[in-house]
């Protein structure tokens, strides 16, 4: 494999998308070659710091049931939202100056 294949497929390794074979293959020439096995490591730590910074909870297992639920719990005419219109006092004080 050269370099430029195996750089071409870090990220796929990081992530682990590579077929086992493939994976193979990418393994030993990052095992071969300083410069991939660099940039593989820097992967793997942008990886990981992406991980620790995103930090998303995984909802719980009932979370969509008990959306499901709460919402047709609710009348069947849903939730009624007011317009608030503009108020013409301040458009004829304007016109007023």
């Amino acid at each position: 494999m050269r370099c430029m294949d195996a750089l071409n497929l870090i990220d796929a390794n990081v992530d682990g998308q590579l077929s086992e074979a493939m994976r193979q293959r990418h393994d030993a020439h990052i095992a071969a070659c300083a410069r991939c096995e660099a940039a593989l490591a820097d992967a793997r730590r942008v990886a990981e710091a992406t991980r620790k910074a995103l930090d998303i909870a995984t909802p719980a297992d009932d979370f969509a049931r008990r959306v499901v639920a709460s919402l047709s719990s609710r009348p069947a005419g849903g939730l009624r939202w007011r317009v608030r219109r503009p108020s013409l006092g301040g458009l004829f004080s304007a016109r007023m100056r």
